[in-house]
């Protein structure tokens, strides 16, 4: 039996505490990224509508959040409370905090359940870690894929920023035949590799990705290797004509545009809005070379795709899907496509 990933992992620590509350009304506290989280598990994978969230602060306008005071009447005899916070954080306190009195309410202390403190054994978090799938990656295993990276603080004019792509993007990319899982796959951009990660525990057998920053690219090659994982450091003038193995991470530290014969090994690529119009131009002339000297069937994953326009006018690929997802108070997208190789379109 084969060992289980990070994510299944993950999901085993969720499930050991959720699965006992499916008949129950669950009242989700707090609206936070955990908060979401948690309720888009229980959609997804229970099924399961949640009655509601609830929190102090973030009353949220993408979907309703209830103010604390609606704890007095959202009480029912099969209703748990959630806690998607730290203990000290939790409803009680922040019920009483803003001049309430939790005696008077109806819920039990066995109706309040401490997710986040199951999730995050002693010492494993602080108060500004959530309930997701890279927080809990990043606590167990001493990584930095979270903190972002200002579009003025990384290397070249060219460059955009770093920020992972919800994990929940991914796996719904994942989980959509679109792609070949043991065919490679290319994250054009990768920063401190939260993305290739997440392919990974999403069954993607052969990963690579290009960074351009050096400091960021240092910090992707330490976090894999904190997980376990074979890193193998490559150039823009590396090219693996003996093929790719499946238990590495081929990590490039360079210009994305440089990559050439390279691209010959990969039948999927993945973008972030990593650079510039012109860049993601050439980037592509790149891919639509390697297909006239390999044809084969192409998927590209595009978070933000701010240069849709020049996928679509290259003639090669043809949209098949949109993902959308909120995150932090805002929603965005990302574009699914594939090549026309079955019809014939790229001889």
């Amino acid at each position: 039996m084969s060992e289980k990933s990070n994510w299944q992992l993950f999901c085993q620590k969720l499930d050991d505490v959720l699965k006992e509350t499916l008949d129950k009304d669950i009242i989700i506290f707090g609206s936070n990224p955990g908060g979401e989280f948690v309720r888009w598990f229980y959609e997804t994978f229970y099924h399961k509508q949640v009655t509601a969230v609830v929190d102090r602060w973030n009353l949220d306008t993408h979907y309703q959040v209830h103010h604390l005071m609606s704890l007095y009447y959202l009480w029912t005899e099969k209703a748990v409370i959630i806690n998607t916070l730290p203990e000290d954080i939790g409803p009680e306190k922040e019920f009483n905090a803003i001049g309430e009195n939790w005696e008077r309410t109806a819920w039990k202390k066995e109706q309040i359940v401490p997710l986040y403190k199951e999730i995050f054994e002693e010492g494993g978090a602080s108060k500004d870690r959530y309930i997701t799938f890279y927080d809990w990656l990043e606590a167990e295993l001493s990584l930095d894929i979270l903190t972002s990276v200002r579009r003025a603080d990384v290397k070249g004019k060219e460059s955009h920023g770093y920020y992972p792509t919800d994990f929940r993007m991914i796996l719904e990319a994942a989980d959509t035949g679109i792609f070949d899982k043991d065919a490679g796959i290319m994250d054009f951009g990768c920063g401190k590799g939260a993305a290739m990660m997440a392919l990974r525990n999403c069954g993607f057998r052969k990963i690579a990705g290009i960074e351009f920053t050096d400091s960021i690219y240092d910090i992707m090659c330490d976090n894999f290797k904190k997980s376990g994982y074979c890193v193998e450091k490559c150039t823009n003038e590396t090219v693996h004509k003996e093929g790719l193995r499946e238990d590495m991470f081929y990590c490039y530290s360079g210009d994305a545009s440089a990559l050439k014969e390279e691209l010959d090994n990969y039948q999927n690529f993945y973008f972030f809005n990593p650079f510039s119009y012109e860049l993601t131009r050439r980037v592509l002339g790149n891919i639509l070379d390697s297909l006239e000297r390999k044809p084969r069937k192409m998927a590209v994953f595009y978070a933000e795709p701010m240069c849709h326009s020049i996928i679509m006018q290259s003639g090669k690929f043809e949209l098949v899907k949109k993902i959308d997802r909120f995150l932090g108070g805002a929603t965005y997208s990302a574009y699914l496509y594939e090549t026309f190789y079955d019809r014939n379109f790229c001889q």
